[in-house]
């Protein structure tokens, strides 16, 4: 048995690893799981002349984590492995759980590490802990990609991570630690069903797996399907979104409403992923969706954390929610020796130049009567930026560049309207 757990990862590891990998990672917890994948990593390593490291997480949640770090420390000086600890801090908040907060910090901890050595991640995830992803995933009402729970290779924010150990049980690697005599430790909290995991782990799986022996097995067979499926929807959707795409930040939303809900929902979720972002809810895809369908003046916008999407001719805009909709502070300014003036939605630079003189930006509304160089009349400057397609989100704050109290260009958060020639010192940039 203990051999067989030992090969199993060792294949794993020369199945998953990339041929340029130079360095690997254990996220070592002290724990049975992680305390097996460090053993046989050091023999892979060895074997294969890559470096090794393992990295423990301090999170402070436990009065034992102190001895526990110095554990870790003390099993990888017996097995000549480098080691490195961090120290995260974990702030409850009433919107997200305190499990989860600790394992977004230990991840950032461990991505840094790994980043540092140019490493790739090994984790200790095994086929239990994949059921419990895909119960807590049916608990969530996930779809095919929830259910696919966890790969054993993927990449996160540039690091390699590698699960080899995702076909073996609990028990077999209880029972190769204990065979080979290994020292590890029991975290206290796991015990704790008050944590949904732990009360799958300790109360129901083990009455599952009484009735079903293999469901484990099955339920990690049914994991890779939905993977694979998965996969083949996000290819088909990734060509779709490319088709309909007008810069990273604007869809076709034409094209988009001529496809089938389902598709719509498939291309935005992968709209949000190019951004690095989890897919909204169904319930938030929803509410994009009916932008399409919105009457033709009317401006639509669903938020989805600190982005809005919003409707504007037709077509879907991604923009963040950040700007303040305060007006433009006056800023008085001298030509002279370079000079960078930072405002809110307005960059000037003003360069050495005969053309001295004193500018000044003052707030405008979008109601006043502008000229704009070239042209013949007089509109509202809201009137000249709707002629010009310039979304109403991007209109404001404005304000009036004056050149010895004459106005000569108005700026915005996304451009420049210039209402006479600037002399060449003079660059106005949107911010």
């Amino acid at each position: 048995m203990t051999e067989t757990v030992i090969d199993t990862i060792s294949a794993s590891l020369a199945r998953l690893t990339p041929p340029s990998c130079g360095s690997l990672t254990v996220a070592y917890s002290g724990g049975v799981d992680s305390t097996v994948l460090l053993y046989a990593a050091k023999a892979f390593a060895s074997a294969h002349q890559i470096a090794l490291s393992a990295c423990y997480i301090h999170h402070g949640l436990s009065t034992n984590a102190t001895a526990w770090q110095q554990h870790c420390a003390d099993v990888c000086q017996q097995l000549d492995v480098v080691f490195e600890a961090k120290s995260v801090s974990v702030t409850p908040t009433s919107r997200k759980s305190t499990e989860a907060l600790a394992r977004d910090a230990r991840y950032a901890a461990l991505f840094a590490h790994c980043k540092q050595r140019h490493a790739a991640l090994l984790l200790g995830q095994h086929q239990d802990d994949q059921l419990e992803t895909i119960l807590l995933q049916l608990k969530r009402g996930a779809g095919p990609k929830g259910l696919a729970a966890m790969p054993e290779y993927q990449v996160r924010q540039d690091v390699a991570i590698i699960r080899p150990m995702l076909s073996l049980s609990r028990k077999e690697i209880e029972a190769a630690a204990t065979h080979l005599a290994l020292p590890w430790i029991e975290d206290e909290s796991n015990a704790d069903t008050a944590y949904d995991r732990n009360f799958l782990r300790q109360d129901i799986i083990p009455l599952l797996q009484s009735r079903w022996p293999l469901i484990s097995e099955t339920a990690a067979r049914s994991a890779a399907l939905c993977a694979e499926q998965q996969e083949l929807v996000e290819n088909a959707a990734t060509e779709k979104l490319a088709a309909m795409s007008k810069g990273a930040d604007r869809l076709d939303g034409a094209k988009l409403a001529a496809l089938p809900l389902r598709w719509q929902r498939a291309v935005l979720r992968q709209w949000f992923a190019g951004h690095g972002m989890a897919a909204p809810s169904q319930a938030q895809l929803e509410q994009v969706t009916l932008q399409l369908t919105a009457k033709a003046d009317a401006q639509p916008q669903v938020t989805v954390n600190d982005v809005v999407i919003r409707r504007f001719q037709d077509d879907l805009f991604w923009t963040r929610n950040t700007r303040s909709a305060e007006a433009i502070s006056k800023q008085i300014i001298y030509a002279g020796t370079v000079t960078i003036v930072e405002e809110t939605g307005v960059r000037l630079l003003i360069s050495d130049s005969e053309e001295h003189g004193t500018y000044q930006l003052e707030p405008v509304s979008l109601n006043e009567k502008v000229k704009l160089q070239g042209r013949g009349s007089s509109k509202p400057i809201k009137q000249w930026m709707k002629a010009l397609g310039i979304p109403p989100w991007q209109r404001q704050p404005a304000a009036l560049l004056l050149l010895e109290q004459t106005p000569v260009a108005c700026v915005y958060p996304a451009g420049v309207l210039r209402l006479h020639a600037l002399p060449p010192s003079v660059q106005v940039h949107a911010s």
